[in-house]
């Protein structure tokens, strides 16, 4: 019988010359990878409007992680996703006062644009 190790991630030759797999704990892997189907919706909060019709049609959001150092990858995965790798400078500093450094976020957007976007 065989044995995953589904704690880290399962890279690319390419992508794994880039990122190390030190650069993040295996929980972290695991918030990384639920960011790949969140949408920018996922990082403000609905309007009233948008609360009603969510409502009314039965939209379901991802919810905010209670974690907020977990959070702030979260953000930062989805954004770094949306923006092919960018992000601004107040969201990169929101990530780095959550307590990451500054080689886990290249490693992170190392990853984002190597591994979602093919």
């Amino acid at each position: 019988m065989a044995f995953l190790d589904f704690a880290q991630p399962r890279l690319s030759p390419a992508v794994a010359g880039v990122v190390s797999q030190a650069a993040f704990q295996g929980h972290e892997w695991a918030v990384i990878a639920l960011a790949r189907s969140d949408g920018a919706a996922s990082l403000s909060a609905p309007g009233r409007f948008r609360r009603l019709i969510e409502s009314f049609f039965k939209i379901r959001r991802p919810n905010r992680l209670a974690d907020p150092r977990l959070e702030a990858l979260r953000r930062m995965a989805v954004l770094l996703r949306i923006g092919g790798g960018k992000a601004s400078d107040d969201e990169r500093a929101g990530f780095l006062s959550a307590g990451y450094t500054r080689s886990q976020l290249s490693a992170l957007a190392a990853y984002v644009t190597k591994a979602i976007r093919p």
